[in-house]
């Protein structure tokens, strides 16, 4: 092959490589699917993982956490959200990105992430719920139903392992707050214990970082 002709296909596959890499920048960053550390596009890895990546919060759809109930009981936190939503992109990237409370939540709860205005129909305790269009935006039944009509978000809801509603917790939480609530809820001390006396007693894990 001539010099000139070497350096054609060298200049084509440098053209093909930053087309692909476009390609990839562009899904990844699209509205609604950036992805935050520890929260990765559907079939996209992280490229460049860290440490804090490790361990990371392993949410399912409302349907599969159904089915995982049926096969064994457990608690189900529900992450009612938003993709317009600022402080809900702030939980998914500073709180839910903590190793520590990663593990515990993975332990304990079904995690679902529950988009507020989602226009799938879905069921809770043998009921059909819908989305439903209002005159600013519309919103789904179920979101309005968990958070008992004052839909704020982000806004964490806790069900027992009977589905039942424990109860919503909205607004905002670190990952510090976020796992003294879990584990009020996950433990069982909710049932016993002033949430007052809890806060008071509670200790974060050995080793425990923002």
């Amino acid at each position: 092959m001539s010099r000139l002709g070497a350096c054609l296909a060298i200049a084509m596959l440098i053209g093909l490589n930053i087309t692909a890499s476009f390609s990839q920048e562009t899904i990844l960053n699209k509205k609604g699917t950036t992805p935050k550390p520890g929260v990765t596009a559907k079939g996209i890895a992280p490229r460049t993982p860290t440490r804090t990546q490790v361990v990371t919060v392993n949410w399912i759809t409302w349907e599969e956490a159904m089915e995982l109930s049926k096969k064994e009981k457990k608690k189900i936190l529900v992450d009612v959200f938003t993709y317009w939503c600022g402080w809900c992109k702030k939980m998914d990237a500073e709180t839910f990105t903590n190793p520590f409370l990663a593990k515990y939540l993975n332990e304990n709860f079904y995690l679902v992430k529950f988009d507020a205005e989602s226009k799938e129909p879905l069921e809770y305790k043998g009921k059909e719920f819908r989305y439903v269009r209002s005159t600013k935006s519309g919103h789904h039944e179920l979101a309005e139903e968990f958070l008992r009509g004052h839909l704020s978000f982000p806004s964490m809801v806790f069900l027992d392992e009977s589905m039942d509603m424990i109860q919503p917790i909205p607004g905002f939480r670190n990952a510090e707050e976020l796992l003294m609530i879990s584990s009020y809820f996950g433990s069982g001390k909710y049932k016993e214990t002033p949430w007052s006396v809890f806060q008071k007693d509670f200790k974060m894990p050995e080793g425990f970082k923002r």
